[in-house]
């Protein structure tokens, strides 16, 4: 105690229990050049700690403005897809109306109405058509023919009543 205070705020040479005061000053400026080394490293460092965390907030940010605009799209499509769907349901709402009145026509046929057209050997053109276009609604070439080759013919529609109960039942 009593002794002077040297520059590291450790007491100095002349404190009775240090040595040599010239090896405290080289051990002093060994201490300082040490210090001074590893703030040059840290100052040299620095820039590229910077630039490496500003590279990786930059990626933070590039990836969350890509998340917001994929999100952004999502919504619109969502959007998009609603109102598809509302101009959908509004234009099918009459067309349920006349699927409903066919659905009650064909529960009022019976297995007699239907031999009685299977029999006709020519008939009228409205019902040719009206069997052309319940067999294109069902979709079923008949006899290994395509739907196309023999849209109008007679007998394709004939067979596609020979059996007159499954073929109610298909039609519901």
């Amino acid at each position: 105690d009593g002794g002077e205070v040297c520059q590291g705020g450790r007491a100095c040479c002349s404190a009775p229990d240090h040595g040599d005061a010239e090896e405290h000053s080289k051990d002093e400026e060994g201490t300082a050049l040490e210090e001074l080394a590893v703030a040059a490293a840290m100052q040299q460092a620095t820039p590229a700690l910077c630039s490496d965390i500003q590279a990786q907030v930059e990626a933070k940010q590039t990836a969350e403005k890509a998340v917001i605009d994929r999100e952004d799209i999502c919504a619109r499509i969502e959007n998009e897809a609603a109102m598809i769907q509302i101009t959908l349901e509004r234009d099918l709402a009459p067309l349920h109306a006349i699927l409903d009145s066919a659905l009650q026509a064909i529960d009022i046929l019976n297995l007699r109405d239907i031999a009685e057209v299977k029999a006709l050997s020519k008939p009228p053109t409205p019902i040719l058509s009206l069997m052309t276009a319940v067999r294109l609604m069902i979709q079923k070439p008949l006899e290994g023919k395509s739907i196309a080759t023999d849209e109008n013919d007679w007998k394709s529609a004939q067979i596609m009543m020979r059996n007159p109960r499954g073929w109610l039942d298909e039609l519901k």
